[in-house]
């Protein structure tokens, strides 16, 4: 009994030395270690089951780290919903993406039995093997390839103060905010004069890399030779955003690269002492 549980020992070290890039379909030569460790040791079935299990679920967890770590978005398939949120499987382990991170906002809890059986492109945010925990988001996937510095989109007002706006991109939950400053390169007395709460504008994205952190400017997509025009008709000036917007050298600009060219700019400027 007690060489079998040295071999059982031996067995279960295997988990120790999995290579980080191995996958769940990399597991058959452990299957086959399993059989012969047990054919030769005569271990119970059940024990090495519970080895197997244990190394295909520590594999399947590492394949997630990865996938976390590299920002990749994927597809997955929601087969439940609850209250909180939406239930799927991402390498044969349970994964939850919640209401939170619907790119969308749910009508209510109900409503969100309406996306069992369909399909979300989402990002692993949070992994805790202890707790078998995988938190999704389709937030983020949305964000890393629709939300460039420079971009131009259509916002809805949810939100007047007096020194700006809060706005959200349409048919997102993706929040932001217009300075009074970035309104217009003429002067804007109120905020409360040329908007309400509930109008659709547009705006380009000039800050922020996370919902509710985003600076959106309207300033950016007024023609340079027509100060103020925001202020006389605005239609104008979100029909030719576009076109205004390809003129920024930030527009669709990846934000990672807007941050990599700004540390460069700044290395230029830094000469060193004669």
């Amino acid at each position: 009994m007690a060489a079998a549980g040295q071999h059982l020992i031996r067995c279960l070290m295997i988990e120790v030395w999995v290579p980080a890039l191995m996958t769940t379909r990399d597991f058959q030569a452990f299957s086959e270690l399993g059989k012969s460790c047990s054919q030769k040791n005569k271990l119970p079935m059940m024990v090495l089951i519970l080895v197997r299990v244990r190394l295909a679920e520590k594999l399947a967890f590492l394949r997630i780290e990865q996938i976390m770590r590299t920002g990749e978005s994927f597809q997955i398939e929601i087969t439940a919903s609850n209250d909180g949120g939406l239930q799927g499987y991402l390498e044969g382990v349970r994964a939850f993406l919640p209401k939170s991170e619907l790119l969308v906002r749910p009508e209510s809890s109900a409503s969100l039995q309406d996306y069992v059986g369909k399909t979300l492109a989402v990002a692993v945010v949070k992994v805790e093997h202890y707790s078998s925990n995988v938190i999704l988001s389709e937030i983020k996937p949305w964000m890393s390839e629709n939300l460039l510095l420079g971009s131009v989109h259509d916002v809805l007002v949810t939100k007047i103060f007096p020194y700006g706006m809060q706005v959200e991109i349409l048919d997102t939950r993706v929040r932001g905010f217009v300075h009074i400053t970035n309104v217009t390169r003429g002067f804007c007395t109120s905020m409360y004069t040329f908007f309400e709460e509930g109008e659709v504008t547009r705006a380009m994205v000039i800050k922020g890399r996370k919902s509710g952190q985003l600076s959106f400017s309207i300033e950016a997509l007024e023609p340079a030779d027509e100060e103020g025009l925001v202020l006389r008709n605005k239609e104008r000036v979100y029909d030719g955003a576009e076109e205004v917007a390809k003129s920024s050298s930030e527009y669709a600009l990846p934000m990672e690269e807007q941050v990599e060219q700004s540390i460069l700019r700044l290395g230029s400027w830094l000469k060193p002492w004669p």
